[in-house]
C-alpha cells in the first residue's frame, strides 16, 4: 500500500507538471464560445433553470447534461475566468490517471505494469487536446465515470450481486450523460471478462451467460446512441460524405477514412508529430483535406488484418484485450458515421489508447521476465528505458500544451500544419475581425476562398471585412457571388443591402432588404435600415411599419424608437404608396 501511495503521488505530480501552464491560458474561440463565453445560459449557474437547461438542451450538437452541469458549477465559482475551468480539466485528468492505475492494479494485481499504463495515459501528447481544451471536458468527465464503472464491475465479477450490478449501470448512465462515446463500455466489460477477470474460459455457456449479463447495459448504450444520432442528424452534424446517396450515413468514403484513421492513430501514438485542432477529411478537398489514394486504404486494411491475426495467434490474453479495446472503443468516433469535417482528432484517443498501453506494459513486462535470467543488468536497463521514454513523452506533452494558449496561437499552429485548412482560415479571419484587423482578415479569408470558391461563410465574412475597409464594390461582388451560389440566402441579401446603402445606392438596397425579410430574416437592424431608406424617399407609411417591426424584435433598439418618433412627428401622408417602387437586384443571379 505504501508503494502504491508513492506511485500515486508521482503520477499526480508528473501529470500536473505537464499541464500546469494551461492554468494561465485563455478560452479559445473554437467551441469555447458556444459552450461558455457567448452562452447566456451558463450564467444561470446551479439554479433550477440552469439544471433544466442542462438536461433539455441540444446545443453544440449533443445531449450531455453532466458536462453542462460541470460548466454551470465552474461558472458559480469562476464566472468567465478561464483559469478556473482549466483547473477543473487538469484535476479531472489527474484523477483519471490515478483511477486508471488503481483500477488496473485491482483487476490485474500487477502494480508496475498498471503504473506504466497510467503514466503513459497521463503524460501522452495525444491527450493534450482533451485536457487543454475547455470544450473537451466531456472526455475526462465521461472517462472518470467509465473507470469507476469498471472498478464497480470488478467487484461485481468477484462477488456478483444485484446491488453491485446496479451501481455499474448507474455509473455507465452517468458517463453516457457526460459523453455518448461510452456506448462501447459494455463490450469493453466483455473483454475484461476474458482478461484479466478470466470469467470466460472458452465454453459457449460462459459466453452466453456473460453476454446476457450485459444486455441491460447494451440497451442503455443503444438508447444513448439513438439520442445522439437523432440530435446530430437534426442539426446536420451527422451526415454521409459528398457523393453518397441522400440519407445514407455510411458510405465508401467513410469506411476508407475509418481504416486509414485506425492506422494513423497507431502511428501518432508512437510519433505524435505536429498536432492540429482540425485535420480536414480527405473526402473534402474544398476544406483542405488531402484525398486518400487506393494504396493508402488497401495498406491500412492489410496492416490492421495482419496485426489482428498476429494478436489472435499469439495466445496472449492481454494482447487480445488491449488490441480489441483500441479497435472497439474507437468505433463511435472513427467516422463510419461522419459527424463534422474532421478526418480524425487527437481527443478521440483519450480512452482507446489505454488498450495499446496495456499491450506495451504487459508485453514489455513479459520481455523483461524472459531476459532476466541472462544478466543482472536487465532490470536497470529496462528502468532507464522506461524512465527516458516517460520523460520525453512528458516534455513533448508539456510543449504541446502551448498550442492552446489562446485562439491566435491555436489557429496559427493549425495553419502551419495545413495552410489549406479552409475552416481554420475562416475562424482566423473572424478572430482578426474581432480585433479590428480587417486587412489580415481579408488575407486569410481570401485563402479560404482560393481553396473553396463556394464557401458561403467565407464570402459573407470577407464582405463584412471589406465593408469596414470601405471597399464597397469588392464587398458587393462577394455578396453577389453568395447569391449566385444560393439566390435565396437571406443574410447575403441583408448584407448586400447594407453595402449598397452605404455606397449611396438606396433604391437597390431597398430591394435586397425587402428580399431578406421575405426570406424570413428577423433582425431589428434590417427593419431599421430599411425604414431609414424608405423615410428618405418619403415612403412614410412603410417606414413607420418597418420601425415598429424593428421594435417588436428588439424593444430596446437604440435607433428604431427615435426614428419612429421622428417619422410620426413628420406625419404620414395618406396618399403615400405602401410600397415604394424600387429597382431590382444589383446582382443578375438574384433577379
Amino acid at each position: 500500500m505504501i508503494r502504491s501511495a508513492g506511485i500515486c503521488v508521482i503520477l499526480a505530480a508528473a501529470t500536473w507538471w505537464v499541464y500546469a501552464d494551461t492554468l494561465r491560458f485563455d478560452f479559445v474561440a473554437y467551441d469555447d464560445t458556444g459552450y461558455i463565453v457567448e452562452n447566456p445560459n451558463i450564467a444561470l449557474g446551479l439554479s433550477r433553470p440552469g439544471l433544466v437547461y442542462a438536461f433539455t438542451t441540444t446545443d453544440m450538437f449533443n445531449w450531455h447534461p453532466l458536462t453542462w452541469i460541470s460548466y454551470l458549477i465552474d461558472y458559480e465559482f469562476n464566472g468567465l475566468r478561464a483559469a478556473g475551468y482549466h483547473v477543473t480539466n487538469v484535476v479531472l485528468h489527474v484523477l483519471n490517471t490515478l483511477l486508471l492505475f488503481l483500477v488496473l492494479r485491482v483487476l490485474t494485481r500487477a502494480e508496475w505494469q498498471s503504473a506504466l499504463v497510467a503514466a503513459l495515459f497521463g503524460l501522452h501528447p495525444l491527450h493534450v487536446e482533451s485536457v487543454a481544451w475547455i470544450s473537451e471536458r466531456k472526455d475526462m468527465l465521461s472517462t472518470c465515470f467509465a473507470l469507476l464503472a469498471i472498478g464497480a464491475y470488478a467487484a461485481h465479477a468477484r462477488s456478483p450481486s444485484f446491488r453491485r450490478y446496479l451501481l455499474v449501470a448507474l455509473l455507465l448512465g452517468l458517463g453516457l450523460m457526460a459523453k455518448p462515446m461510452l456506448v462501447t463500455l459494455p463490450l469493453l466489460l466483455l473483454l475484461l471478462d476474458y482478461w484479466p477477470l478470466e470469467r470466460w474460459r472458452g465454453d459457449f455457456a460462459d459466453a452466453r451467460r456473460l453476454a446476457i449479463e450485459k444486455v441491460p447495459l447494451l440497451l442503455m448504450a443503444f438508447a444513448s446512441a439513438a439520442i445522439t444520432l437523432a440530435v446530430q442528424r437534426g442539426s446536420g452534424a451527422a451526415k454521409g460524405l459528398p457523393g453518397s446517396d441522400e440519407g445514407v450515413l455510411i458510405g465508401v468514403g467513410n469506411l476508407a477514412n475509418a481504416a486509414h484513421s485506425y492506422v494513423a492513430y497507431l502511428g501518432k501514438m508512437f510519433w505524435p508529430g505536429e498536432h492540429s485542432v482540425l485535420y480536414p477529411h480527405p473526402s473534402m478537398p474544398w476544406m483542405g483535406g488531402t484525398p486518400l489514394v487506393p494504396w493508402q486504404v488497401a495498406g491500412a486494411v492489410v496492416l490492421l488484418a495482419v496485426i489482428t491475426a498476429v494478436v489472435l495467434r499469439s495466445g496472449r490474453r492481454y494482447a487480445v484485450v488491449g488490441w480489441f479495446w483500441y479497435g472497439i472503443s474507437l468505433l463511435p468516433v472513427i467516422g463510419i458515421i461522419q459527424a463534422g469535417s474532421q478526418a480524425l482528432a487527437d481527443r478521440y484517443t483519450y480512452v482507446p489508447l489505454i488498450g495499446l498501453f496495456i499491450v506495451i506494459a504487459w508485453g514489455g513486462g513479459e520481455m523483461i521476465n524472459r531476459l532476466r535470467p541472462t544478466g543482472r543488468a536487465v532490470m536497470p536497463i529496462a528502468g532507464i528505458v522506461v524512465g527516458v521514454t516517460l520523460l520525453v513523452t512528458a516534455v513533448a506533452a508539456r510543449r504541446a500544451t502551448a498550442v492552446w494558449h489562446d485562439p491566435t496561437t491555436l489557429y496559427e499552429h493549425a495553419l502551419a500544419v495545413n495552410p489549406r485548412n479552409a475552416l481554420i482560415r475562416l475562424n482566423m479571419g473572424h478572430l482578426l475581425m474581432q480585433q479590428r484587423d480587417f486587412e489580415g482578415a481579408v488575407e486569410h479569408l481570401s485563402v479560404a476562398l482560393a481553396v473553396n470558391p463556394n464557401y458561403l461563410d467565407a464570402h459573407n465574412n470577407i464582405g463584412i471585412a471589406l465593408l469596414n475597409l470601405r471597399r464597397y464594390d469588392d464587398a458587393i461582388q462577394h455578396y453577389c457571388e453568395m447569391l449566385r451560389i444560393d439566390p435565396n440566402h437571406a443574410i447575403a441579401h441583408n448584407h448586400l443591402g447594407t453595402a449598397l446603402s452605404v455606397d449611396y445606392r438606396g433604391e437597390q438596397a431597398i430591394y435586397h432588404f425587402r428580399r431578406a425579410i421575405e426570406l424570413g430574416l428577423t433582425r431589428a437592424d434590417t427593419h431599421h435600415r430599411l425604414g431609414d431608406l424608405l423615410r428618405e424617399r418619403r415612403t412614410l407609411a412603410e417606414a413607420t411599419e418597418q420601425y415598429r417591426r424593428a421594435l417588436e424584435i428588439d424593444p430596446d433598439h437604440p435607433g428604431a424608437r427615435s426614428a419612429l418618433a421622428a417619422t410620426q412627428r413628420g406625419g404620414v401622408a395618406r396618399d403615400t404608396p405602401r410600397r415604394s417602387p424600387v429597382s431590382g437586384s444589383v446582382c443578375p443571379a438574384a433577379q
